[in-house]
């Protein structure tokens, strides 16, 4: 198969053509895989951004829990109550929002987090429910008005029923006066255990003040009954002391109520107890999906980091390549010219300065060969032109010298003849076929004259023709230099 300069060439770059196809190829593939990545952070940045913010949606409706819990009006109750539930459908929809991009570990996650979100929403139901009673502070507003005045009417029955015992000296009056001051100190010993209901911090402690109050209300009724007796034994009427009496007990006895239904304490027990259990487990259900992410984020970036090393140990090796493959073509290509055009030049010098005994040995498959072989062929058509030129000489010479002979014998004969007059016939019959050989001669020489002439003209046209292969080959030493 013939492998011309130019396919020689056009390989080369066809070779570092494509080598540079394959590193744009790769570049590419390895920046659309770096770009993906990128994207895929993105993502995950995004969706931790969500989680966090539904984490502080979460604790955000916790603490409107937690001062519902603590508010002393009904109004504030349901006020951090309504601010509770509206965040729910909030905190859903982002929830929803990463569910729609998270991947199929990360939704097995996030319904945890739906999971433990309902049974948090669910323990806050409950807990609001019970923070809407208010008790405590109901008991406290209720006593604070009706109770505080029911307890201000018995102080002024005691006074005035002590009061007007003292103005009647009587023994009755005496044990009157005792029975009132000892019904006096039982209501206010259930004035001091109503107190220590109201400040219980807990459901047993509730329970137990309110069992302690109880058995002090029963007393102090007995003793007030009792005080009432002594009163009409003393001539006195007791009715405005019973009717003060039967008041307070009404308050007592709905503010034990109240107090009994203990919606505070319990809804902070519950808040504190199953609602922290809850309310936990949902943020750590965020935050384990928030963690998982991070970790998914952190061996994405390592695996990008490791992608893009090797991106880059392909990208220099594949460049290496190229260079290597170009700097090995040009070297190729330009020793091989280099090679072919110094053997033409070595054989027109050596044409140039008379030498034809040059030869082209081992003469390449391309242009080079081509020239080179042309040049042999120029050689070897000169080195014809020379040799007949060189037998045209000869002729001539022996013509010549025949000639010379032929003039001396001519000369023999003239000096033979003043001796030999029989023989002058004979001189003269040979000296006229001398003669005509002579003319033979001429005629012969004449022609190899034209010959030489026509020779030599041949090698002019030859000697043309070698200029313009020379004046060729420089064209094209001209053309692979500007080629390399």
């Amino acid at each position: 198969m013939r492998f011309t300069v130019k396919a020689k060439l056009a390989s080369a770059f066809v070779a570092v053509l494509a080598l540079s196809a394959i590193t744009g190829g790769l570049a590419y593939w390895k920046l659309s895989t770096l770009t993906d990545i990128s994207r895929d952070l993105v993502s995950r940045a995004e969706r931790i951004d969500k989680a966090g913010d539904l984490k502080s949606l979460i604790l955000k409706q916790a603490r409107a829990e937690k001062n519902a819990i603590l508010s002393s009006s009904d109004a504030d109750t349901a006020s951090f109550s309504e601010e509770a539930r509206k965040i729910r459908p909030e905190a859903s929809r982002r929830r929803d929002e990463i569910y729609a991009i998270a991947t199929p570990t990360g939704k097995q996650l996030l319904d945890k987090v739906q999971d433990a979100y309902a049974a948090m929403n669910k323990v806050e139901d409950e807990t609001l429910r019970l923070a809407s009673l208010n008790s405590n502070n109901r008991a406290m507003q209720f006593w604070a008005g009706e109770g505080t005045a029911a307890e201000q009417a018995v102080k002024i029955a005691f006074d005035g029923a002590l009061a007007a015992l003292g103005r009647n000296a009587t023994l009755e009056a005496a044990q009157a006066t005792a029975a009132l001051q000892g019904a006096r100190g039982a209501w206010e010993e259930t004035m001091h255990r109503q107190a220590q209901a109201m400040a219980a911090g807990s459901t047993d402690e509730l329970r137990d003040a309110l069992s302690v109050q109880k058995a002090s209300v029963d007393k102090a009724a007995a003793a007030t009954e009792a005080a009432g007796a002594a009163l009409r034994g003393a001539g006195l009427d007791a009715s405005g002391l019973l009717a003060a009496y039967e008041r307070l007990g009404r308050a007592l006895k709905r503010v034990e109520d109240l107090l009994a239904e203990a919606g505070n304490l319990k809804a902070t027990l519950m808040s504190q107890s199953e609602g922290q259990t809850a309310t936990t487990n949902a943020l750590e259900a965020v935050d384990g999906y928030i963690a998982y992410t991070r970790k998914a984020m952190a061996e994405i970036s390592a695996g990008a980091a490791e992608e893009s090393a090797s991106a880059k140990a392909v990208l220099i090796g594949v460049l290496a390549a190229s260079l290597a493959i170009g700097f090995g073509a040009a070297l190729w290509l330009s020793l091989s010219i280099a090679r072919g055009l110094g053997r033409a030049v070595a054989l027109a010098s050596a044409v140039a300065a008379g030498d034809l005994m040059q030869k082209t040995d081992g003469a390449g498959d391309d242009e080079l060969g081509d020239l080179l072989r042309a040049l042999g062929a120029m050689v070897d058509k000169l080195k014809g032109v020379v040799g007949d030129a060189l037998s045209a000489g000869q002729n001539v010479s022996s013509g010549s010298e025949q000639l010379s002979a032929s003039a001396d014998q001519l000369s023999q004969g003239a000096t033979e003849q003043a001796s030999a007059s029989e023989q002058a016939s004979a001189a003269m019959e040979e000296m006229s076929a001398n003669i005509k050989q002579n003319a033979d001669n001429a005629s012969q020489t004449e022609k190899i004259a034209r010959q030489s002439a026509q020779d030599a003209e041949a090698s002019g046209v030859a000697v043309n023709r070698a200029v313009q292969a020379m004046e060729t080959i420089a064209s094209k030493i001209t053309i692979v230099q500007e080629i390399a």
